[in-house]
């Protein structure tokens, strides 16, 4: 194994074009400066959490894949007339549609395989930490399970219940 040199290196693919850069840290400048999108921002300022994060980078891939601006909801002809109305209304791409519309289970499925982007996602809970302690241009993932309500659950504290369960 001591010879052994894999290609560490993941590609990280832009949400719009095809820009792909190693480092994610240039992927996210590259989309904030070329289509005017901040991830950071946008999750700062609706409050994302993983999973949340994880949604809206698959919403936002399945919509370019369809030709479709989720800021407007215009559908193209193709992925060269939906960057040029990207250029044209930069607010399109950080206007996204309500909660509804992309918070849903299917956006947790990418929308192609080994997405780099999604393996770097981090938690900003403690930004401190996730600005590359470690001194690299890669992301902490920090996965934390979401506030699910547990219903119908039964409580132990009826005795007779208990004295039934025990019987069986």
């Amino acid at each position: 194994w001591s010879g052994w040199n894999e290609e560490s290196a993941s590609a990280f693919v832009c949400l719009f074009c095809d820009e792909t850069t190693v480092a994610v840290t240039e992927l996210l400048e590259h989309m904030k400066e070329t289509h005017s999108f901040d991830l950071h921002e946008l999750s700062t300022k609706l409050q994302l959490n993983f999973y949340q994060k994880v949604k809206i980078i698959n919403f936002i891939r399945k919509q370019v894949y369809l030709n479709i601006c989720y800021g407007c909801q215009q559908t193209f002809n193709g992925k060269e007339e939906l960057l040029a109305h990207l250029n044209e209304f930069p607010t399109h791409s950080q206007n996204l549609p309500d909660a509804e519309v992309w918070d849903q289970e299917i956006y947790f499925v990418p929308t192609y395989e080994d997405d780099g982007l999604l393996c770097c996602l981090e938690d900003d809970v403690d930004d401190d930490t996730a600005d590359g302690a470690a001194g690299d241009n890669t992301l902490v993932a920090a996965v934390i399970t979401e506030d699910i309500p547990i219903l119908d659950t039964i409580l132990l504290t009826d005795k007779k219940l208990c004295q039934d369960l025990l019987k069986t």
